[in-house]
């Protein structure tokens, strides 16, 4: 009964922030999760991120929260840093991974035929029952 109560009330909220959303502007490509995106925020913007996952395992529901923190070095430069927390049983949280990246791209979008851009990371993730 306890079970079903928790997650009536977590699909209520989050339905509710579904019908309460106001238009956003994002990047075209900005929704991809964990793939290379062309675009870098301005110099010395600071772009703050928060998502999270809701999904079934076998015998247990979990939770993932992500949080993230994109900083414009230069207005081609940037750093993008994010640490996730699971929670498997909805009762306790666990470090689960993080990344941190550095992002340049070389001209503006559509400047050249191909729109150029490097990236390297570096990330860590928790072994099951284990240390980092």
């Amino acid at each position: 009964m306890k079970y079903s109560r928790v997650r009536a009330v977590r699909l209520l909220v989050i339905g509710l922030s579904l019908l309460l959303a106001r238009r956003t502007l994002a990047h075209r490509e900005d929704y991809i999760d964990e793939t290379l995106v062309f675009q870098t925020v301005q110099q010395h913007a600071m772009e703050p991120e928060y998502w999270f996952d809701y999904g079934t395992r076998p015998g247990t529901d979990f939770t993932r929260h992500h949080v993230a923190l994109e900083y414009g070095i230069t207005s081609h430069l940037m750093l993008d840093g994010r640490a996730t927390v699971e929670d498997p049983s909805n009762d306790n949280a666990n470090f689960d991974s993080a990344r941190l990246e550095i992002r340049s791209r070389f001209a503006e979008e559509g400047d050249w035929p191909i729109d150029v851009a490097v990236s390297a990371e570096a990330n860590t993730r928790r072994l099951d029952n284990g240390p980092l």
